[in-house]
C-alpha cells in the first residue's frame, strides 16, 4: 500500500512559504518566552530554596525551632500560589501558540475555525 492510497492525495496541506516563515517566527517567539519563563522560575525557586536554608541555619534552640517551623506554613502557601500562577502562565503561552498556529494554517487548509 502506498502513502497516497492510505492517506489520500492531499492528506497534508501544502503551506505557502510565507505561512511557513510565520509559523517558524511564532515557534521561535514562543520558545523564547518559554526559555525566559524557565530562567526566571529557576531564579525564583532557587532564591526561595536558599532563603529557606538560611532560615534553617538560624535555628539555635527550641524557641527558634518553633519560630522556624511556624514560618513554613506561610512559605508553603506562597509556594502553592506561585505554582498556580506559573501553571496559568504556561497554559496561556500554550493557548496563544495554538490559537496563532490555527490562524496561520486554517486559511490554507480550508477548515473553518472551531
Amino acid at each position: 500500500m502506498q502513502f497516497e492510497d492510505f492517506f489520500g492525495k492531499n492528506a497534508f496541506p501544502v503551506l505557502s512559504l510565507e505561512t511557513v516563515r510565520d509559523l517558524n517566527r511564532l515557534a521561535l517567539d514562543t520558545t523564547e518566552k518559554l526559555v525566559d519563563f524557565q530562567l526566571d522560575k529557576a531564579r525564583t525557586y532557587t532564591s526561595l530554596g536558599f532563603t529557606e536554608l538560611r532560615a534553617a541555619l538560624q535555628v539555635k534552640d527550641l524557641g527558634s525551632l518553633q519560630n522556624y517551623l511556624a514560618g513554613r506554613s506561610e512559605t508553603a502557601r506562597q509556594l502553592g500560589e506561585q505554582l498556580q500562577n506559573d501553571v496559568k502562565t504556561l497554559a496561556e503561552i500554550g493557548s496563544h501558540y495554538s490559537r496563532e498556529t490555527q490562524k496561520l494554517v486554517r486559511p490554507q487548509t480550508g477548515k473553518k475555525a472551531a
